[in-house]
């Protein structure tokens, strides 16, 4: 877990925010979410969970799930100038814009 040291594991309230000892999602300060997966991901189910879970949490809120299909894990950062990466990019932008409409 080179991201988060000293981490217990996938289930450590740093690492998932669905984990026991997390803070409460229902307390997130935001109407609307989005989640971003990649179709070849091997962590895609626990996004689709945590948009879930988020939905459940938060009730009114607006929880988007944006899937790339036909990638892997972190494929923006391998290939940040791919049309892929770029698109997503776009997309995350478009959402971050749309907050005050």
């Amino acid at each position: 877990m080179d991201v988060c040291p000293g981490t217990t594991g996938m289930d450590d309230p740093r690492m998932n925010p669905m984990a026991p000892g997390a803070p409460a999602l229902g307390r997130m300060a935001c109407d609307r979410v989005m989640v971003c997966a990649a179709e070849g991901d091997f962590l895609r189910w626990r996004a689709h969970a945590y948009a879930a879970a988020v939905a459940a949490a938060k009730g009114n809120a607006s929880v988007e799930v944006l899937e790339t299909a036909g990638e892997s894990h972190v494929f923006h950062l391998f290939d940040p100038d791919g049309g892929k990466a770029k698109e997503l990019l776009n997309r995350m932008v478009t959402f971050v814009n749309a907050a005050g409409t």
